[in-house]
């Protein structure tokens, strides 16, 4: 397998601090120990410990460390969430919108109890009401269609960007998938949230995409874009794979580097640890700086359930 390059059309999500100190020094003694221990801890156990999980063996697994993750922020006060599960290793003909709506289902399942303790734990001690809780699509039409096919079992509202609204009783947002094109929608509804700081309500986004983040930094609208919304948000949860490993995060645990091992029990060795999220520059050199990739390349990390 190639040795990845800087020109290799890699473009993993911007750093959140600069800093980072060169890949090169990380211990590959530490690193193999801390792999070592990831392969023997249960994937969710291991986030609500605060350690370092294992490479999700499924996107049911992916999810459920995601959902860990959610309710570990949410009970330590954080509000404002982003979550992101890399969707390439589905239907390659569907669309990041359509291949994220089963990860938003299962992640919004999964964290009804944490929501509705938020809701009635807060300032205004709000009783609790499963429909206050808005899961967004980008548009109206995509919202009906999944309406549609979840049925009564979408105990939360459904909506489409452009008409939704936070008002004093919306107890949580579920914003999926939002794009460039919808910055100015989605923008809305963060000032909105913001104006209950009094009694901030959970407002969680999945699989963001709005934000092209290049090896060389960001253009002048998207450093804006970050200052204005994005900063504001913390990633409790990241999973990105590519031809040789996977970058990892799943707080409160540390950001993690991953590269393809058939050799080893899961499939992955870790490379290395960061607290900051690495940039695609750092994460190229991380690669660089061990002794290779193995395998040939082909991808595997989420299969179907």
């Amino acid at each position: 397998m190639a040795t990845p390059s800087r020109s290799s059309g890699f473009e993993p999500p911007p750093s959140t601090a600069a800093g980072l100190e060169a890949a090169a020094t990380a211990s590959s003694a530490a690193a193999a120990a801390g792999s070592a221990a990831a392969d023997a801890m249960d994937p969710v156990a291991a986030v609500t410990a605060g350690g370092v999980p294992p490479i999700p063996p499924s996107l049911s697994a992916a999810v459920a460390q995601a959902a860990a993750s959610c309710s570990v922020a949410l009970r330590s006060g954080a509000t404002r969430l982003f979550v992101e599960v890399d969707t390439t290793a589905g239907d390659s003909t569907y669309t990041m919108l359509k291949n994220s709506l089963p990860i938003t289902r299962m992640l919004a399942d999964a964290l009804q109890e944490d929501l509705a303790a938020v809701a009635e734990g807060g300032a205004s001690a709000t009783p609790w009401d499963p429909k206050a809780v808005l899961v967004i699509l980008p548009d109206a039409g995509a919202a009906a269609l999944a309406a549609r096919d979840w049925g009564p079992a979408a105990w939360y509202t459904v909506a489409g960007l452009e008409t939704a609204t936070v008002t004093p009783t919306t107890a949580a947002v579920v914003l999926v998938c939002p794009r460039a094109s919808e910055v100015t929608g989605m923008e809305r509804l963060v000032e909105a949230s913001l104006e209950r700081e009094a009694d901030p309500m959970p407002f969680i986004i999945v699989n963001p995409d709005v934000v092209d983040m290049g090896v060389t930094g960001l253009s002048l609208n998207a450093r804006q874009l970050r200052e204005r919304v994005i900063r504001r948000f913390d990633t409790v949860y990241c999973l990105r794979t590519f031809d040789w490993g996977v970058l990892l995060r799943a707080a409160p645990g540390p950001w993690t580097v991953w590269r393809d091992a058939p050799e080893a029990a899961s499939g992955f060795d870790l490379v290395a640890q960061r607290e900051a999220r690495p940039s695609s520059d750092d994460i190229i050199d991380i690669f660089n700086a061990t002794e290779g990739p193995g395998g040939d390349g082909r991808r595997g990390v989420l299969p179907p359930d």
